[in-house]
């Protein structure tokens, strides 16, 4: 079980009968008594899809795309990361794209930048194992540009 606090604020208001737009903000974030990155979301609601203009986590993520809000849920997302680490993976910026109906989504068109090297993601992430102790089974890495990740050792070619 999480521990979360945080301030939410959340503005909401009508462009249109059908059209809902917003902007959610957290502030003062602490999860499992340690400070958290705060998040900003502008999104709007028209017509069953939620149209995610700009979520961001703190300084390093931003997610935009579509989720529609009735099944089959088609989800189109690109997540953006700046320097960060990712598992035993260091790296200066990621690009992953998630299309599909949930809670199958394929990555396409997704790739990790190393200082040396970069890594290509493919293959299909299921959002029922999000939070399993391996919720990346179904992607396949492709290392390029003559860096290898294998079993935690970075090994370049020089």
């Amino acid at each position: 079980m999480l521990d979360l606090h945080t301030q939410l604020y959340i503005n909401l208001y009508f462009t249109d009968i059908n059209i809902v737009k917003g902007n959610v903000k957290t502030s003062g974030t602490i999860l499992d008594f340690r400070p958290f990155d705060e998040l900003e979301c502008d999104f709007s609601v028209e017509r069953g899809i939620l149209k995610i203009a700009r979520l961001v986590l703190g300084e390093d993520y931003d997610l935009t795309g579509a989720i529609e809000l009735y099944k089959p849920h088609k989800i189109d997302l690109e997540l953006r990361g700046r320097k960060g680490k990712l598992g035993n993976i260091d790296y200066e910026s990621m690009v992953v794209n998630l299309s599909g109906n949930s809670p199958l989504l394929k990555v396409i068109d997704s790739r990790i930048l190393r200082k040396q090297g970069y890594i290509d993601i493919s293959g299909e992430v299921d959002l029922r194992k999000l939070w399993s102790r391996n919720p990346a089974s179904g992607l396949n890495w492709t290392c390029g540009n003559e860096a290898i990740v294998w079993q935690g050792w970075n090994i370049v070619k020089e």
